[in-house]
C-alpha cells in the first residue's frame, strides 16, 4: 500500500510539472482607442468584450494598458487544461475589486484579488471573467496563463513603429520583432495576418489611412496580432495656415516653432507668420526658445473668441531639437488686438494700478490702459510708484465680445533711452553694451543715442557709465 502511494505521488508530481505559462503583455503593441481585443499566444487565447457594460474594454496610449469596465468580460481558453491565470494590474486601486467597487465573477474556478495581482486557480479549458459593478473601471498591465503540458512554442510579438499615429502626405512604417528568426506578415484591410499575408521585407509607406496587422510567425509557433491605425488629415506649413482653419479640423503640423512660453498645459509658440496657443498635454517639458520639430498633431478650437490647437494625444510631441533666442515685440497698449493674440510682448514705460482679485491695471506711456491677470504666478513689483516695462503674453477672453490683456510673464524697471539705450530698443541691457562697443570700435552709428553720459562725446567712460546702470538696475 506505501509503494502504491509512493508512485500515485510520483505520478502526481510528474503530471504537475509537466505545465507551461504563457505570457501576455498588454502595456504596448496596440493602438489608441483599440476595442475588444482578442490575443493569441501558445495555443492560448484571451478576448475581451463588452458583454453587458455601456462601453467596450478598450487599450488607450494614455494609460499604455487595457481598460476594463463593468459589464466586460475576458474570456481565457486552450486546447489543453488551464490550471492558473494571474492578472497583473496597473495600480492596487485599479484592480477589478476596487477599480470597479465589485469583485468580479467567473465562471468556474476561484478568483482573488491582493494588492496589485488577481488570481485564478482551477481547471478547465474555457474560463469566462465578467467584471461587475456599475462605475469605474480596472487597467490591466500583463496576465500569465498556466496551462498543463507544454505550449505550442512561443514568439515575441512584432513591434509597429510609429504606433499608430495621424500623417499628412505620407509616412513610413517599420515592423521588427525580437526574435530574428521568426517572419513578419501584415494586413492592411483590417483582416487578421496569418502565413499567406504578405511577407515584410523592410519599411514601406502609407499615402492613404490604413490599420496595419502585424503577426510573427516561426514554424508552428506564432505571435499574437498588433495592429497600428494610421490617419492621413491635412497637414498645415504656418502658425496663419493653421489659424485660418474652421473650427473642429484636425491637422498635422508640417513646419516647426518655437516655444515663446511654456506653462503646465498651456504653450505658447511662434514662427514666421505669426503666434498660436497649444492646450492640453503634450508629454514633454519645453522651455523658452524650444523649437518643436514638424509633425505634432491636434484639432483646431476656439477657446476666449481665439483658435488653439487641441491636443488630444501626448506621443506625437517630440523632445526640442534646438533652443533659440526669443525676444519680445515692443507695442503699444492701444496695439493689441487679434493680431497679438498669444504673442510674446513687451510694453515699455508702464505704470501698474491694483484692482484686486488678482486683477491689474497697467497704462502705458500713451495714456490707454488695459487689463492684465496673474494667471501666470507672476505678480508685480511691490513698488507701484515707478514705471515698468511688462513682458507676457496677449491672452484673451470671451463674453459679449472679446477682451484682450496681457499676461505678465517679467518686470523690469524702465529707464529713459537717454540713461543708456544705445540701440533704440527702450531696454537697457547686455545688448547695448555690444552695440556701444561696435561704435567704439569701427564708427558704425546705431539707432538711438550712444553718448551715455551726454558729455559730447562717445569713449570709454559711456562704457563704465553704462555698466554701472546695468549694475543698480
Amino acid at each position: 500500500m506505501k509503494k502504491l502511494l509512493t508512485l500515485l505521488l510520483a505520478v502526481a508530481a510528474a503530471i504537475s510539472a509537466q505545465a507551461a505559462t504563457i505570457n501576455f503583455d498588454f502595456t504596448s503593441g496596440y493602438t489608441d482607442q483599440q476595442a475588444n481585443v482578442t490575443v493569441e499566444n501558445s495555443g492560448v487565447t484571451i478576448a475581451f468584450a463588452k458583454g453587458t457594460g455601456n462601453v467596450p474594454p478598450v487599450w488607450l496610449t494614455s494609460s499604455t494598458n487595457m481598460r476594463v469596465y463593468p459589464g466586460n468580460t475576458i474570456t481565457f481558453s486552450a486546447t489543453n487544461k488551464i490550471t492558473a491565470i494571474v492578472i497583473t494590474f496597473a495600480s492596487d486601486d485599479r484592480t477589478f475589486t476596487k477599480g470597479t467597487s465589485t469583485a468580479p465573477t467567473v465562471s468556474t474556478g476561484e478568483y482573488t484579488e491582493s494588492n496589485t495581482l488577481g488570481t485564478w486557480q482551477g481547471s478547465a479549458n474555457t474560463i469566462t471573467l465578467t467584471a461587475n459593478g456599475n462605475k469605474g473601471h480596472a487597467r490591466i498591465n500583463a496576465i500569465a496563463v498556466t496551462i498543463e503540458g507544454e505550449a505550442q512554442g512561443t514568439v515575441p510579438n512584432p513591434v509597429i513603429s510609429p504606433d499608430g499615429t495621424l500623417f499628412s502626405k505620407s509616412i513610413e512604417v517599420n515592423i521588427t520583432c525580437e526574435d530574428t528568426d521568426a517572419s513578419i506578415y501584415y494586413t492592411l484591410d483590417e483582416s487578421d495576418p496569418t502565413a499567406e499575408s504578405t511577407l515584410y521585407n523592410g519599411p514601406f509607406s502609407l499615402t492613404e489611412t490604413a490599420t496595419v496587422k502585424a503577426i510573427a510567425i516561426k514554424g508552428e509557433a506564432k505571435s499574437s496580432v498588433v495592429t497600428a491605425t494610421y490617419t492621413l488629415v491635412d497637414g498645415v506649413a504656418s502658425i496663419a495656415e493653421f489659424l485660418a482653419l474652421e473650427e473642429g479640423t484636425t491637422v498635422v503640423f508640417e513646419n516647426p516653432v518655437i516655444v515663446t512660453y511654456p506653462t503646465e498645459k498651456h504653450l505658447y509658440v511662434k514662427d514666421e507668420t505669426g503666434a498660436m496657443l497649444i492646450w492640453g498635454d503634450t508629454g514633454q517639458t519645453y522651455e523658452q526658445g524650444d523649437v518643436i520639430p514638424a509633425g505634432f498633431y491636434g484639432t483646431s478650437a476656439i477657446y476666449g473668441g481665439e483658435p488653439e490647437l487641441s491636443v488630444f494625444r501626448t506621443y506625437n510631441f517630440k523632445p526640442a531639437t534646438e533652443q533659440v533666442e526669443v525676444e519680445p515685440t515692443y507695442i503699444k497698449v492701444e496695439d493689441i488686438n487679434t493680431l497679438h493674440f498669444a504673442e510674446y510682448v513687451t510694453i515699455n514705460n508702464a505704470t501698474i494700478e491694483a484692482m484686486g482679485d488678482g486683477y491689474w491695471w497697467i497704462t502705458d506711456d500713451t495714456g490707454d490702459g488695459m487689463l492684465y491677470t496673474e494667471n501666470f504666478g507672476v505678480l508685480p513689483p511691490e513698488d507701484l510708484d515707478q514705471h515698468y516695462n511688462v513682458t507676457g503674453i496677449v491672452g484673451s477672453h470671451y463674453n459679449i465680445g472679446t477682451i484682450y490683456y496681457l499676461q505678465p510673464t517679467k518686470f523690469e524697471r524702465y529707464i529713459p533711452a537717454i540713461w543708456g539705450d544705445v540701440n533704440g530698443d527702450l531696454l537697457v541691457n547686455g545688448a547695448d553694451v555690444t552695440a556701444l562697443y561696435g561704435v567704439l570700435l569701427d564708427g558704425n552709428e546705431v539707432e538711438g543715442e550712444p553718448d551715455v553720459n551726454s558729455d559730447g562725446v562717445v569713449n570709454g567712460t559711456d562704457v563704465t557709465v553704462l555698466y554701472n546702470i546695468l549694475l543698480d538696475n
